[in-house]
């Protein structure tokens, strides 16, 4: 499904990054050919995440930050910049329930939601101990 999604990713005629919105929006502009300008920006002040929530959030969505970075590269070297390599899958999930190995920032987590809980948690818990990734 990664390769599927970078296949696609190649394709598209624009690829927008907030992080550099001025770029992205000159970009399209001359895909479409007209002149695009941010009639709103959000000016919002936030807090900056610590180093150790940045790394549990890549922890629990290594595939988007994958997806991310090889975003971000054919931005900067075009249509052949090289894939990164796909990352480790530290944990799995369903809907309801999350399963993480020893090696993510977060340590060894299992968690099944109230939700789950209350119905089926241990079928979701099970499906994740079955998954063919190895945690």
């Amino acid at each position: 499904m990664p390769l599927q999604a970078a296949a696609r990713l190649r394709r598209m005629a624009w690829i927008g990054l907030l992080d550099d919105l001025d770029g992205s929006l000159a970009r399209l502009s001359g895909v479409i050919g007209l002149e695009l300008k941010p009639e709103h920006r959000n000016i919002n002040p936030h807090p900056a995440s610590s180093d150790a929530a940045a790394a549990k959030l890549r922890a629990l969505m290594p595939m988007d930050m994958w997806l991310y970075e090889y975003a971000t590269r054919i931005v900067a070297q075009g249509r052949d910049a090289p894939m990164p390599t796909l990352p480790h899958m530290w944990c799995r999930s369903t809907r309801l329930a999350l399963l993480c190995a020893r090696g993510t920032a977060m340590g060894k987590v299992e968690y099944v939601s109230e939700m789950a809980a209350a119905a089926d948690g241990r079928q979701h818990m099970a499906l994740l101990r079955r998954s063919p990734i190895t945690l």
